[in-house]
């Protein structure tokens, strides 16, 4: 039996499916809102803009500070490094020194000790 987590990604998963990108997106801004990671986590494996504007003008970034969920902005941050990864062709995991898939490394906040969530891994240069 799946654990808690896995029930909600499924069942976000679904809904995703009925609703519209507009509707997807009104959904992380309320996440950024509420603080909720894992819910940002979700949208964000599945392809939602992380820096879309609401009407206002407010990325899920700005909405996630102006309401003090600091764990929801890293994880937003997190979630644009493993955007910008993926825009270049990498692994997100590999380009920052993480043992598993992307969003069980990089999004759920495991990085390398030396480097912490945002700093590439240094690669050894052979002379």
């Amino acid at each position: 039996m799946p654990d808690a987590p896995d029930v909600r990604e499924n069942t976000m998963t679904k809904a995703m499916k009925e609703m519209t990108q507009s509707d997807v997106q009104q959904w992380l801004w309320k996440a950024a809102r509420e603080g909720d990671c894992e819910k940002i986590r979700i949208l964000a494996v599945h392809g939602v803009d992380i820096d879309a504007r609401n009407e206002d003008g407010f990325t899920a970034f700005n909405i996630a500070t102006e309401h003090g969920h600091a764990d929801a902005a890293m994880t937003i941050l997190a979630a644009r490094e493993m955007n910008y990864a993926r825009s270049i062709g990498e692994d997100p995991a590999a380009f920052y020194g993480l043992d598993g898939a992307p969003e069980t490394g990089l999004l759920k906040g495991r990085a390398s000790k030396e480097g912490g969530l945002f700093r590439r891994r240094k690669k050894s240069r052979v002379a």
